[in-house]
């Protein structure tokens, strides 16, 4: 009687958990984004957002490569203290090329929420429209690894 009793507290226990919904998931802090997507924005203008994010991680640095020629950006970010942009390279994204080399050319302000890179700062290049003219640019990029 003991083992029947047993069985049907197991079959009971089975048929409540297949019946019951997983938890919702955890919602995304402030500033999240969904993992393999970016949004840039240059020179106060949101460019898009776009699901074309690779991200590659080697010890302590991560290279990730946004879009697709001929509009890319590659950055490399070192994780080793604190997320810092080491590179950003701009490769014709809405008309701009340009770039930016940590302690050489530009700024750049790094920081993460969840598993999303947020780097602020300005690069130097210039407009496919007049492209003997140098130009600075600000630029934000998200970007979710």
């Amino acid at each position: 009687m003991k083992a029947r009793s047993a069985a049907q507290v197991l079959l009971i226990a089975a048929a409540v958990a297949a019946c019951s919904s997983p938890p919702p998931p955890a919602p995304r802090p402030s500033g999240a984004l969904v993992t393999g997507t970016a949004q840039v924005t240059l020179d106060d203008q949101a460019l898009r957002t776009t699901n074309d994010v690779a991200c590659e991680s080697s010890l302590s640095l991560t290279n990730i490569t946004i879009g697709k020629d001929p509009e890319t950006i590659t950055i490399q970010i070192d994780n080793s203290k604190s997320p810092t942009a080491e590179s950003i390279a701009i490769d014709n994204v809405g008309g701009f090329t340009g770039t930016y080399l940590q302690n050489l050319q530009g700024s750049a302000n790094t920081s993460m929420v969840d598993q999303t890179y947020k780097i602020t700062g300005t690069a130097s290049g210039f407009h496919a429209d007049n492209p003997s003219a140098t130009a600075t640019e600000n630029f934000t990029i998200d970007a979710a690894c």
